[in-house]
């Protein structure tokens, strides 16, 4: 067997092309490139290079090594992540680049299953079901059962089934936990939520995982496929990882054992959605044999900001040995204010913005909190202070209502058998079909045992059931959008399914605002597609819709106008700003109050602080309340554990709007706070200005939290709508009075508080 690995005193023997691959890498960087020969752990510290020393690997092994690039397999976590890595290959490799199987761990899943998929029963013109389609399909499962969804919250049994396929289980896996009564009760719906899939035509996210796993161990000759092609595995992002991933990469992974996996466990924050950082701390256990590579040079950060953030995740025990160093200056000092509130903290934000807009972009200064709902106070002085800002965190863009119903008439025409969809679409635009048509619709598929499109049909050509002048006219419309979207690209298909439902023009006929947005989004959404067909080799409709259906958090986020970024840490992870403020440490907050009961999350609350803290280039701020308003009531808060031994000669504290109370566990005996206080008056609360109507506040799509120019509320809302609000977040209605303009309605949001509000005011989502 061909030895892949080099000395890097080897190199001079190499071609030109594959020198050049090693040119301006620092000696780490090129080790990692040449070391090619069984298992390698690459241990990537912030800021140091890794997509650089990844991509540069990936072009070595064609240079050097003569590996065709569709031999390579490369994964990582985003589609922007990917798109990233692809485009630096291409600067590399050229054309070649095109063949290298590189994408998210999903889009690969995607591809196998779209060429396999038949073997263990999913259809090659399967559709994916995002979080909200799989929920509600579970809510039909708990109403086919007799269960009731408020007893069994549908979210709740879809993360519990999340979990299991998290494991590789399905639902006739031996190991499924079945203690209590609940367990049972969610494998009967697990049970049927997988029946109705396949029924469907569907899979959902954790199927894109799960799904080729058990293609690889269920049928060998198809992991002796992939064991053939890929003679080398890249895996990006390490830490991320969960159980079913790592077991996906294994099942693939043949004798010659030729992966390299890159990743920093000091910046494993995602355990709440099922990473295991036990993964990169393993992978040496795993691989006795590994080789194991420090990328340890910083490029971003000061030495200043190294150095603090260094003390804290030394703190943790579970870790990777590493020391981040760099070339760079030292740097200011890490200015750390003791706010008196939320709103006194917020003040001193927008204060220290307006100072250092003088010597820095706003652009390049990022708000990063625990929870989205802190962001309200720091939009409330930005605001005042006419402080353009954006909110990463609002509702993607893909996830709008309008949007949603346009792809779901899309996905409609790919896979009629898709129910979800298809009463999304049933009477949208409204065409006189309700609920009672629908539930019987419903009642005919199961009675018939066949799917909900067959059950319409089926009633759309019987006058003696009484809904064939509802039901006829939307199958003749569908069928006819079949026929145009079988010869017709996927541009040319949604132009089509607007013209013949109207939905854009009654869209554009409302004169509101409301409306008016919404159509802007209609068209967006007609320009993605158009920009899909021009760079897609595939301009089909279901390469669209597969591409769609794994857009994650940060790919429609633009950083570079000119506007404060606020996020929370997760969702800054990956970026880099010239200034941040790492705002709310506190106990409760930072670490978050979910997180005290167990050291392990304990130390993944200190990691997200780290990888926070590590965002920053020039200029950080650490800041902390003395008391914070948490569901409508002020609370007395504590400083955060995570400032206990941070190095005190490198941290300048700010006069604020209190003193800093002791801590019961020593707060001050190790982080040498001493009797260091702020003073009243120094910095306290400033009064607030009259808020600009002109200021550019505005919302990049993106998940968790959701803010949209979205279905008029007013339209269709009733009780039990979901909605979301701009200052309270996601809700519940409760109520509906009034209609038109002057509706009103009583929500229950997520913290638990309820209010009443014009309907006007909220979105539908």
């Amino acid at each position: 067997m061909k030895q892949f690995s080099l000395d890097l005193g080897e190199t001079a023997s190499l071609g030109r092309e594959a020198r050049a691959m090693l040119e301006t890498l620092n000696e780490p960087q090129r080790e990692a490139v040449v070391a090619c020969d069984g298992p390698v752990l690459i241990l990537a510290g912030a800021g140091s290079g890794k997509t650089r020393a990844l991509t540069r690997k990936i072009a070595f092994l064609v240079t050097a090594h003569k590996l065709e690039p569709w031999q390579i397999l490369a994964v990582t976590f985003t589609n922007k992540a990917a798109a990233e890595m692809r485009a630096r290959c291409e600067q590399l490799l050229g054309p070649r680049a095109a063949d290298l199987w590189l994408g998210t761990f999903h889009s690969i899943g995607v591809r196998i299953l779209r060429r396999h998929g038949d073997l263990i029963g999913v259809p090659r013109g399967f559709v994916i079901y995002d979080q909200d389609d799989a929920t509600n399909m579970i809510g039909r499962c708990l109403d086919k059962l007799g269960l009731d969804p408020k007893a069994l919250p549908p979210k709740g049994i879809g993360q519990w089934i999340e979990a299991q396929k998290r494991e590789c289980r399905g639902p006739e896996h031996a190991e499924i936990p079945l203690e209590t009564h609940t367990d049972r009760t969610n494998l009967r719906v697990y049970t049927l939520y997988q029946e109705e899939l396949k029924k469907a035509g569907a899979v959902d996210f954790s199927d894109l995982i799960w799904l080729p796993w058990r293609l690889a161990t269920e049928h060998p000759t198809v992991a002796f496929e992939y064991k053939s092609r890929w003679r080398y595995v890249l895996v990006d992002e390490f830490q991320d990882t969960n159980r079913a991933q790592y077991k996906l990469l294994k099942a693939f992974l043949n004798d010659e054992r030729r992966i390299c996996v890159v990743g920093d466990d000091d910046q494993s924050i995602y355990g709440w959605r099922g990473a295991q950082v036990e993964n990169i701390l393993g992978f040496d256990r795993d691989y006795p044999d590994a080789r194991v590579i420090r990328l340890e040079q910083n490029y971003r950060s000061t030495r200043t900001i190294l150095d603090v953030s260094g003390a804290l995740i030394a703190q943790n025990e579970s870790r990777h040995g590493k020391t981040l160093w760099t070339e760079r200056e030292r740097g200011e000092a890490v200015r750390v204010y003791p706010a008196q509130t939320e709103r006194d903290e917020a003040e001193y934000v927008g204060r220290r913005i307006e100072a250092l807009r003088q010597d820095y972009s706003l652009s390049e200064v990022a708000i990063f909190y625990r929870t989205n709902a802190q962001s309200r106070a720091f939009e409330d002085v930005l605001r005042a202070r006419g402080l353009p800002y954006r909110v990463i965190g609002g509702l993607r863009f893909y996830d709008r209502a309008e949007v949603k119903d346009i792809l779901a008439y899309l996905k409609v025409l790919v896979n009629p058998a898709d129910p979800i969809s298809l009463e999304r679409i049933i009477n949208r635009p409204t065409r006189g079909i309700g609920k009672t048509t629908v539930d019987k619709c419903r009642a005919e598929a199961d009675a018939r045992g066949g799917t909900l499109w067959e059950a319409v049909c089926a009633l759309a050509r019987e006058p003696s059931a009484g809904l064939a002048s509802k039901l006829a006219p939307f199958v003749e419309l569908v069928l006819d959008l079949m026929t145009f979207a079988a010869a017709h690209s996927a541009l040319e298909t949604a132009l089509e399914v607007l013209e013949k439902t109207s939905y854009l023009a009654l869209l554009e006929a409302d004169r509101s605002i409301e409306a008016q947005g919404r159509a802007d989004n209609v068209k967006e959404l007609l320009g993605a597609i158009g920009e899909f067909v021009e760079r897609s080799a595939d301009g089909t409709l279901g390469a669209f819709l597969d591409e769609v259906s794994l857009v994650s958090d940060l790919d429609g986020a633009n950083l570079e106008d000119q506007t404060v970024s606020l996020m929370t840490g997760h969702t800054a992870k990956g970026l880099e700003f010239d200034v941040v403020f790492v705002t709310g440490l506190e106990e409760g907050l930072m670490p978050h109050f979910n997180s005290s009961d167990s050291e392990s999350a304990i130390e993944e609350e200190r990691r997200l602080t780290y990888v926070a803290m590590t965002r920053a280039r020039h200029v950080l701020h650490l800041s902390h309340a003395a008391s914070r308003r948490r569901f409508g009531q002020s609370k007395s808060a504590v400083p955060s554990r995570f400032l206990d031994g941070l190095p005190q000669n490198l941290l300048h504290q700010e006069l604020g709007g209190y003193s800093l109370p002791s801590r019961s566990s020593g707060w001050g005996s190790g982080g040498g706070w001493g009797g260091q206080r702020g003073g009243w008056g120094g910095g306290g609360a400033r009064q607030a200005q009259r808020p600009t109507d002109d200021v550019d506040a505005w919302v990049v799509d993106e998940v968790p939290d959701y803010e949209n120019e979205s279905q008029d509320a007013s339209e269709g809302l009733q009780r039990g709508s979901r909605i979301f609000h701009t200052k309270f977040g996601e809700g519940r209605v409760l109520e509906v009075s009034g209609d038109g303009d002057k509706a009103k309605a009583k929500v229950m949001f997520a913290d638990g508080v309820t209010r009443k509000m014009m309907a006007s005011v909220l979105t539908l989502i």
